[in-house]
């Protein structure tokens, strides 16, 4: 069944498949492993500055500042990295959709053209959203005993609703070449009536992004040498980013077939 035909499928049942999602994302990136693996890592690699400037005694407050300092700009460093890849390997996911030929270089242009809105998203999601939040949960840490409910309330569930409904604000800022906040926006028109699947989506890929890089690094360190633990944490954390990536893509390609019986060539068809 071709891509086409699975859209018109798609629009007859008015149906958003988790399990299809998967498997979909799953198949474009083992067809071009190697390209995006090279593409996220690169994106976060800045990670290994971090762990060789971790210090080996104790430091005093001058240098713990500048530690401090430049931890922070390499986090900035990895959030516009990391964007940057996605809409990287997002532009490649939808050729191969579409049965085109990957061209990295041809990707690479098409997300550095987007790169400032796409900054513009990943500010508004990492020093707008968590601050709030964070805000949010002071009152209740008063409570001793409910600081867990409290933090359950008014962070993990408001985080996770922003999360779900902006799911697919990348590949719009990507595809329909939007601004953040209207990009922002159209995720929230786009998943509006599958928020619970486009949830049960999100959450297994963040558990495993945040989860299991924590796992094999220090796995692998114990088994073999620190280098190996560091090399092993940066690989898994370009695949899941990779995978990530692939499934924005697919997930905003199945929204706008459902909603708006649009084909991929349709849909890509800005990159021509």
């Amino acid at each position: 069944m071709t891509d086409t035909s699975i859209a018109a499928a798609y629009v007859a049942t008015n149906d958003f498949r988790v399990g299809s999602v998967i498997r979909r994302s799953g198949a474009v990136l083992s067809r071009h492993f190697l390209t995006f693996l090279i593409v996220a890592v690169t994106a976060e690699s800045p990670t290994l500055l971090m762990v060789y400037m971790q210090p080996t005694e104790l430091i005093g407050p001058s240098e713990a500042f500048s530690l401090g300092l430049v931890a922070t700009l390499v986090d900035l460093l990895l959030m516009v990295l990391g964007t940057l890849s996605y809409a990287i390997i997002l532009h490649a996911a939808f050729q191969d959709m579409r049965r085109r030929p990957v061209s990295l270089a041809e990707s690479v242009k098409v997300g550095s053209s987007r790169f400032l809105p796409l900054i513009g998203i990943a500010f508004v999601q990492k020093f707008v959203i968590l601050p709030g939040m964070i805000l949010l949960t002071i009152p209740v840490l008063f409570l001793y005993e409910m600081w867990f409910v409290g933090l359950l309330l008014f962070l993990i569930i408001p985080s996770s609703l922003l999360y779900t409904m902006w799911f697919v604000g990348v590949p719009a800022c990507v595809v329909e070449r939007l601004g953040p906040w209207t990009s922002l926006r159209r995720s929230r028109e786009l998943t509006k009536g599958f928020r619970w699947r486009v949830f049960a989506l999100a959450l297994p890929l963040f558990v495993v992004n945040a989860g299991s890089s924590n796992v094999i690094e220090p796995v692998l360190t114990a088994i073999a040498v620190p280098i190996v633990g560091l090399a092993g944490q940066l690989i898994w954390a370009g695949v899941t980013a990779a995978f990530t990536s692939i499934v924005f893509a697919v997930t905003y390609y199945d929204l706008r077939v459902i909603k708006e019986g649009v084909d991929i060539e349709q849909i890509t068809a800005v990159f021509d």
